[in-house]
């Protein structure tokens, strides 16, 4: 996506090194309760995350012999694009035989001899290839990655040896992501357990009493959150921005427990003046959103 590259490098379009296309329509009289498996778009991003699928749909064999006869099916080191709704997630087909819903996703195959399969599917997964499909997608909740769109885009491309270096140095990359989120992932579950222990039980407690919330140490007291602290709301408005000024904070800017404000919008003084009247927050206070997420 650089206008400079290196000499032995190209610029190429994924027209020009593959064939881009859709499957052929499946209806829903069509499922079975067994046969080959049938993937729409969340199953594919199921299967780029190497998560379970669940409910699995299915098609016949006769007829997924039907359709890979006629038109091919898909098959290993080919590559689906999610292209409604969550747009842009790459499915670098494994060894797995299944068909998949038109429209939904796009079918990158028959991929030139001159590119790695996994160096391509890498580069689609890039931020700066996600930038620009999410550019020509057209960016809102209608938004929709066609064909022709897809087609046009330009990749760089080293000399395939290369390329397979690039792609096996992100897949270690990748495995290791993967191995850390894993972990993460159990010391939440872990975290998760230990706080409904401790705030239930407490620690070294042998004494327990019945309480509104359930079982809870003797000498511990239950209390509503009024009877601890003022619980203090925002002026509900909309205020006038400003380029500059005192940051407003909003739902987006809070993730992890964590107020960033690097992209708050900001008021000038007198709007934070009106908005401070009851309280102005201080350090240690706590923020709640009230809606969204």
């Amino acid at each position: 996506m650089s206008n400079q590259i290196p000499r032995d490098w190209r610029a190429q379009r994924l027209a020009d090194m593959a064939k881009i296309g859709s499957s052929k329509r499946i209806l829903q009289s069509e499922y079975v309760s067994e046969g080959v498996p049938f993937f729409r778009s969340k199953e594919v991003i199921l299967r780029s995350k190497k998560q379970f699928i669940r409910d699995t749909l299915y098609i016949s064999k006769e007829k997924f012999s039907e359709l890979k006869k006629k038109f091919g099916a898909p098959k290993q080191d080919e590559i689906l694009v999610t292209a409604v709704g969550t747009i842009g997630v790459i499915y670098l087909i494994e060894d797995l035989e299944f068909y998949f819903k038109d429209g939904n996703l796009l079918w990158i195959r028959e991929i030139d001899k001159t590119v790695s399969p996994s160096y391509l599917a890498k580069y689609l997964d890039s931020d700066v290839f996600q930038t620009a499909i999410d550019r020509i997608a057209g960016g809102s909740n209608q938004a929709a990655l066609t064909i022709e769109k897809l087609s046009e885009l330009e990749f760089n491309i080293p000399l395939f040896a290369e390329q397979q270096k690039i792609a096996a140095i992100l897949t270690a990359v990748d495995d290791v992501i993967e191995s850390t989120q894993a972990q993460i992932n159990k010391l939440k579950d872990l975290k998760t357990g230990l706080m409904q222990e401790l705030l239930t039980q407490g620690i070294g407690h042998a004494e327990f009493k019945d309480s509104p919330v359930g079982r809870i140490p003797k000498s511990w007291e239950v209390m509503t959150l009024s009877e601890v602290t003022n619980v203090i709301d925002s002026l509900h408005q909309t205020p006038i921005f400003s380029p500059t000024g005192y940051p407003m904070v909003r739902v987006t800017d809070i993730k992890s427990g964590k107020v960033n404000l690097k992209n708050t919008v900001k008021v000038d003084a007198l709007i934070f003046e009106e908005f401070i009247k009851k309280y102005k927050p201080v350090k240690n206070d706590l923020l709640m959103s009230r809606v969204g997420k």
